[in-house]
């Protein structure tokens, strides 16, 4: 009988090297869709929670006469359009919507393009706020190819006023306007 060397258990280097970049190339496929999937969830949310303000919007306009404007905002503050700094200055709107909602990818931002956006002409901002007739809500969906915006010369007005410039620019809007 021949004498046969017992092999030895185990992996060589190759088919160790082998397995890691296996796994290496499946994971980053795994958390390139979990990514995507992210940004798909964001998105859903910024479109509810823009749906939110505006059922709370339209309970304002029935109990008030008309919508909070924009640009009356309190004494010594600049007129601005982000939510937590024009719709949650009107003191009567916490009766309709107790939190102000903002961007879940970046709530404390200040860019306009990082932030839902209120847009309401008045005609006078003193006494009654609820002036308004119209209103355009804004905001930035991270899938720029998803845009319901009309483009009209409304919505080119909104963004001009709004001082929209560069991208991502505001492609999801809600309102009357």
């Amino acid at each position: 009988m021949l004498n046969l060397k017992k092999r030895k258990n185990g992996f060589t280097l190759i088919e160790l090297l082998v397995v890691i970049a296996i796994v290496s190339l499946m994971s980053s496929i795994v958390f390139a869709s979990l990514n995507s999937a992210r940004g798909k969830s964001r998105d859903a949310k910024r479109k509810a929670e823009l749906r939110q303000i505006q059922i709370a919007l339209e309970f304002y306009y029935d109990s008030h006469g008309g919508y909070p404007g924009s640009a009356c905002v309190p004494p010594n503050t600049p007129t601005t359009w982000d939510i937590p700094r024009s719709l949650a200055a009107e003191p009567k709107m916490t009766q309709f919507l107790s939190t102000m909602p903002r961007d879940p990818r970046t709530p404390t931002s200040t860019f306009y393009n990082e932030q839902y956006l209120y847009f309401s002409p008045v005609p006078t901002c003193t006494g009654n706020n609820a002036s308004a007739q119209n209103y355009a809500l804004y905001t930035t969906l991270e899938d720029q190819t998803s845009n319901n915006r009309y483009g009209g010369a409304n919505d080119n007005t909104v963004l001009s006023n709004l001082n929209m410039n560069g991208t991502p620019r505001p492609n999801w809007t809600l309102g009357t306007y």
